[in-house]
């Protein structure tokens, strides 16, 4: 029996270097807009607008890390 030197993990995929470089920009983008939007909705009176704000912070925030991370 033989072993094989497949991976058990998360397959990587091998992106271009700009989608690498979009990934992270995107991660930065997502992080500036969750703290913007945050200091929004404690600090006026713009909830909805805020509330947007912050889920589209987080979807930066999540297609950042995916990219970067199946890198």
């Amino acid at each position: 029996m033989t072993s094989d030197s497949s991976c058990y993990c998360i397959v990587r995929i091998t992106w271009p270097k700009w989608i690498v470089a979009t990934g992270q920009i995107a991660l930065g983008i997502g992080i500036l807009l969750l703290i913007i939007f945050s200091i929004f909705y404690t600090k006026t009176s713009w909830e909805n607008f805020s509330l947007y704000g912050i889920y589209v912070g987080a979807g930066f925030l999540l297609l950042g890390a995916l990219i970067s991370y199946s890198y």
